[in-house]
């Protein structure tokens, strides 16, 4: 898959300086981006190469290309050996940078290759790695990258951007949820005529992220109350298999799911637990099937039951932010295994609104978060603050990454792109 070309000045007079100009400047509109993301296991990374128009608040994703890649089973090792370690050496986390960043360049080359001959428009690689993070002397939590931007900008020739977390720690913030107002411009209804669907993003994961994204034609100067809750995820259903002794179904939990017919007792047991407040840890469920474990439950009942609980789950905590009959869309990201019965579920346990995976937006499942990245970078450019509040408990609003220059004619360009934007003036209370 390429990008569309732009089209192509058909006046009278081609020849006209003016309206070469004029073309030029309208081309240049089209900004191209690559975003990466590496898994929190370091085993994996996603990438995502976006063509966008606008500019901050007014950005509109227009294109994406997603791949993927498994990073060497060396540096992966080498990475977790020494995120466990309690006093890593200081040459080795060198070392282990460096080898991870030369990791990444083919998944960037890859990429490049979609953008045809316009592959000189691309401005930067943006890119999110879980990081290292550290407890100073005084309690202070601190973070550090995985990857060496300046060897992955020589590398490759492309302006990096990275360290998104650090800015918004170092105003006061925990360095979470940073991605939930680039999911906003990607996906929330910011229809320049009428804008009036709430819409509710959920990332099925490990863990659940369910982030509400109120609609907005991107006019007022606030950034819209954007809300996000963590619950239970797809690991509740692996810990639940496991305790009952059937870890090794996993694989075929779609076809599981298709067969079994939910549990009430146990779904009746779980649920008793939200009498008072929600509860994320997943022993406390784990330790609610201490009676049932002797019981003849069948692996699909199991698996069904576990399912049905968790889109419930999504449900409560969907209402804890807005009334579920005022959401019009649920788009979901999660892995392709379960990713058609969880779609089911939840289109008829939210029933005013229409549920779908995120691939109706021109994203991919799977990669929301690497696309997301490479927003994060366009935000940077455009000399936007990113991080939210109310969100990562920050002081203040902050522009949000690292730019480490890559090769004199990108990093020309990337100069040139920020000095023609003007953002927006900002409240006096955020700009200090």
């Amino acid at each position: 898959m390429f990008f569309p070309r732009p089209k192509k000045w058909t006046g009278s007079n081609p020849l006209d300086p003016a309206r070469r100009i004029d073309q030029e400047l309208s081309d240049r509109r089209r900004r191209l981006a690559i975003g990466l993301s590496i898994s929190e296991d370091l085993g994996s990374v996603q990438g995502s190469m976006i063509l966008t128009e606008g500019h901050g608040k007014y950005l509109r994703l227009r294109h994406t290309v997603s791949e993927s890649l498994e990073l060497p089973e060396t540096v992966r090792d080498t990475c977790q050996q020494i995120s466990q370690s309690e006093q890593p050496d200081f040459q080795a986390t060198l070392l282990a940078k460096s080898d991870l960043s030369e990791a990444l360049c083919p998944i960037i080359e890859s990429l490049k290759q979609n953008a045809g001959k316009y592959v000189d428009r691309l401005l930067f690689v943006a890119v999110h790695d879980p990081g290292m993070w550290f407890d100073d002397f005084d309690g202070q939590r601190t973070f550090s990258n995985w990857i060496d931007p300046i060897c992955l900008a020589e590398t490759t020739g492309i302006t990096t951007l990275d360290a998104f977390p650090a800015r918004d720690m170092a105003a006061g913030g925990n360095g979470q949820h940073l991605y939930c107002l680039p999911n906003w411009l990607m996906m929330a209804d910011r229809s320049k005529t009428v804008s009036d669907q709430a819409r509710l993003f959920m990332s099925i994961q490990g863990k659940s992220k369910v982030v509400f994204l109120p609609p907005s034609d991107g006019l007022e100067a606030e950034i819209p109350r954007i809300q996000v809750v963590e619950t239970l995820g797809l690991e509740f259903l692996t810990k639940v298999l496991e305790f009952f002794g059937l870890g090794q179904l996993q694989e075929s939990t779609e076809q599981l799911n298709i067969q079994g017919q939910a549990i009430p007792e146990l779904l009746a047991a779980w649920k008793s637990l939200q009498s008072s407040a929600p509860f994320n840890q997943i022993e406390d469920y784990l330790d609610c099937c201490q009676s049932w474990q002797t019981n003849p439950f069948s692996a699909a009942d199991l698996v069904r039951t576990s399912l049905v609980f968790l889109v419930e789950m999504l449900h409560l905590t969907a209402a804890r932010m807005v009334d579920p009959a005022t959401i019009s869309h649920v788009i979901i990201e999660t892995p392709d295994e379960l990713a058609a019965s969880l779609v089911n579920q939840l289109d008829r346990t939210f029933a005013s609104a229409t549920a779908g995976l995120v691939d109706q937006f021109g994203l991919e499942n799977g990669r929301v978060q690497a696309a997301g990245t490479a927003v994060l970078g366009m935000l940077h450019i455009d000399q936007m603050p990113a991080n939210i509040p109310w969100l990562s408990n920050a002081d203040s609003q902050r522009i949000l990454g690292r730019l480490t220059p890559g090769r004199p004619t990108n990093w020309r360009q990337v100069l040139r792109e920020m000095a023609d934007f003007q953002p927006p003036a900002m409240r006096l209370r955020d700009a200090v």
